[in-house]
């Protein structure tokens, strides 16, 4: 995009056609960040925080930047690479995503975390059940720490499915 050019039908603004709009859209081409990522980013190039706070602004009103869409693409990327909820919240907070679009992107998710747990047992242990207590433990830990509750793993060793309603 050139820097007077419009986009949306829109004409940008005179102070944000300027190169720290560029960087910031440069940026969002590779994938989508949150605001709060994107403003790190800007910072760390050496751009001014005034600037950078009308750049985001403006990127947010034309929906170029939107921390709802960014949560509930990380929210499924995370889930098919076997991450837990627990865990993707807590990076994404770590994004600087409000807590209210995190919410609402696991309110609008139709992912089934037990079906992911599932795919992770698999691929981590095969068709092998823990035959001890501590195999047993092992287990529990890795997804504990992959971000699933003792809840989803007990679904897990009951051999629950997922409802088609999850």
């Amino acid at each position: 995009m050139r820097g007077g050019g419009s986009r949306r039908g829109q004409r940008l603004k005179p102070q944000i056609c300027s190169e720290t709009y560029g960087r910031a859209v440069l940026i969002l081409t590779a994938r989508d960040h949150s605001c709060t990522e994107l403003k790190r980013k800007l910072i760390q190039k050496g751009f001014d925080a005034p600037k950078i706070d009308s750049v985001i602004a403006e990127l947010s009103e034309q929906d170029y930047l939107n921390d709802l869409r960014y949560a509930e693409a990380y929210l499924r990327s995370r889930a098919e690479r076997g991450y837990g909820p627990q865990r993707i919240e807590c990076e994404l907070r770590q994004k600087g995503v409000r807590e209210g679009d995190v919410q609402a992107a696991k309110d609008n998710s139709d992912i089934c975390w037990l079906e992911v747990l599932q795919k992770l047992h698999r691929k981590k242990f095969g068709n092998e059940n823990a035959v001890d207590k501590a195999a047993e433990a092992k287990q529990m830990r890795y997804y504990l720490q992959r971000g699933f509750n003792y809840e989803q793993i007990r679904e897990l060793w009951s051999g629950s499915r997922c409802s088609s309603e999850q």
